[in-house]
């Protein structure tokens, strides 16, 4: 009989309950926020609540704004109601509740300066926008062959390495979502030709360093003479004396 069957745990049968484990609201959220900042978010916990707290400050303020601007005039605010349930469209909510002569203001008196105003604001804002997209359009042909030189050399897909530096650096920038791990990011990538350079110099002063201590050393020595290259090509001149010499003296 096997003595070792009592002591073995008895196994009991697992029903499936039929249903997946979901992750926690904290899990859910460090995953999130790790596909768009990195695998590192979340290590230091203060930076967490630190992020969470810029956020809902952040938010606040901008609810604050935006109350302000609503209750100057209420009607802004049926205007985009209508607009964000898809009621109507942007002309017609206005038409609804500002009245379609809205823009028939007296010609010289101030509201109709501050539509004319209002007009070259926009037109120059349109102006600005074609430019920009113009001066991406030529950049990013430009750079197609270098992109794909980068993408080959380095072995990687391109299209994620630059949704990942977006993501990681230039949407946190925009949003003011400083941290620590994008601002160790920027400083590195700002500082590695310098740090380079320090690093090969201060390999230069420690190699120059310790060739002077060694020759500190040599010159200290015992107090006899070093054996140096004239001295040593002396001691070879003599041990190739002509054999002629020797021969003499035998005679």
């Amino acid at each position: 009989m096997d003595n070792n069957v009592g002591n073995e745990e008895e196994k009991v049968p697992v029903e499936s309950s039929g249903t997946t484990n979901k992750p926690s609201k904290k899990q859910a959220y460090l995953d999130y926020m790790r596909s768009r900042m990195g695998e590192s978010y979340g290590e230091d916990e203060d930076s967490v609540y630190s992020d969470m707290l810029d956020y809902r400050q952040k938010n606040d303020e901008s609810q604050e704004r935006m109350t302000e601007i609503l209750s100057k005039d209420p009607r802004l605010a049926q205007v985009l109601s209508d607009m964000a349930g898809g009621k109507r469209g942007a002309t017609s909510a206005l038409v609804r509740y500002f009245g379609k002569d809205i823009l028939g203001a007296e010609e010289g008196s101030d509201e109709w300066n501050d539509l004319q105003n209002a007009e070259k604001e926009r037109m120059e804002e349109l102006e600005s926008m074609r430019k920009s997209k113009e001066e991406y359009d030529v950049n990013i042909e430009a750079s197609l062959p270098v992109l794909d030189e980068f993408a080959t050399s380095r072995k990687i897909d391109i299209d994620e390495f630059l949704d990942s530096a977006y993501s990681r650096i230039l949407e946190p920038i925009f949003k003011g979502n400083y941290t620590t791990e994008l601002l160790e990011m920027l400083y590195n990538a700002m500082n590695y030709k310098t740090d380079i350079e320090e690093s090969f110099q201060s390999g230069v002063v420690a190699g120059r360093n310790q060739k002077i201590d060694r020759m500190r050393k040599d010159n200290a020595g015992d107090g006899l003479p070093r054996l140096g290259a004239s001295t040593a090509s002396t001691v070879k001149r003599a041990e190739k004396k002509p054999s002629y010499k020797s021969s003499v003296w035998n005679d």
